[in-house]
């Protein structure tokens, strides 16, 4: 971190310094499909036998497209409620429902603390689409434990350009959230993993893991929003592999 405190530091940057904290970098192993496969077969709560497992719950298609043009009339408003409102007025789906549903799904997922929050602010501040596509990324990370988890402890340890075989993330997910987990479910976390760019479809319909490198000024953000988020015990494991997978 100290490296970026130099002269040749741009101004915006030097504003933003003082929002972030000081962390070391986590270092994750490499593993193979069939080692991580084990470790996940292998853990176990409280000695009981039975594995550890989340309540699932129902998830939604990413809208990815609509977050980015969120991003972009956000720079207008002050008021969440304002701008929540020209969400619903100027989403492009005909149904007034699913325009509803859709910008309380933009506010709950990348604007929690209003169109001047930490994505309003970086967008004002530094205009870079690709930037505040880190910052988004993130933000649905951990709003979406399903997908936050599949990235965090699925995809992160394995290596980078590597074929993800589709039995793999569906045994994962039903190893981490219950056997039950709904096949719809399952599916939707793949296609959004897909927006997100941490997949890509190749031919014969088999995903490729995307090669991820944060940039120093995205993690910074991140890391900004993540301090937020936890106690003086420092940032969690589990954050720490999405910090680093947001890019």
């Amino acid at each position: 971190m100290s490296e970026l405190a130099t002269e040749n530091r741009p101004r915006a940057v030097e504003q933003q310094m003082s929002l972030f904290g000081e962390a070391e970098q986590d270092a994750t192993a490499r593993g193979s499909f069939s080692m991580l496969e084990k470790e996940q077969a292998e853990k176990k709560n409280n000695g009981t036998g039975r594995r550890t497992r989340e309540k699932v719950l129902a998830i939604q298609d990413l809208l990815w497209k609509e977050a980015i043009w969120a991003v972009h009339q956000s720079e207008s408003f002050s008021d969440s409620g304002a701008f929540e409102q020209h969400l619903r007025e100027h989403l492009p789906q005909n149904s007034l429902e699913t325009r509803v549903r859709y910008a309380q799904n933009i506010m709950r997922w990348f604007f929690p603390d209003g169109p001047h929050g930490v994505v309003g602010q970086v967008w004002a501040i530094y205009h870079r689409q690709p930037l505040v596509e880190e910052l988004l990324r993130y933000r649905y990370l951990v709003a979406e434990p399903m997908v936050g988890a599949t990235v965090a402890e699925a995809l992160h340890p394995i290596a980078e350009n590597a074929l993800v075989p589709s039995s793999y993330l569906d045994n994962f997910l039903r190893s981490r959230f219950g056997d039950m987990t709904p096949a719809k479910s399952i599916k939707r976390v793949k296609a959004n993993l897909r927006k997100l760019s941490f997949l890509v479809r190749a031919k014969g319909e088999k995903d490729t893991l995307r090669a991820l490198c944060p940039s120093a000024t995205g993690l910074l953000l991140a890391l900004r929003v993540c301090s937020a988020r936890v106690d003086q015990c420092g940032v969690p494991q589990d954050r720490w592999r999405l910090l680093l997978s947001v890019s």
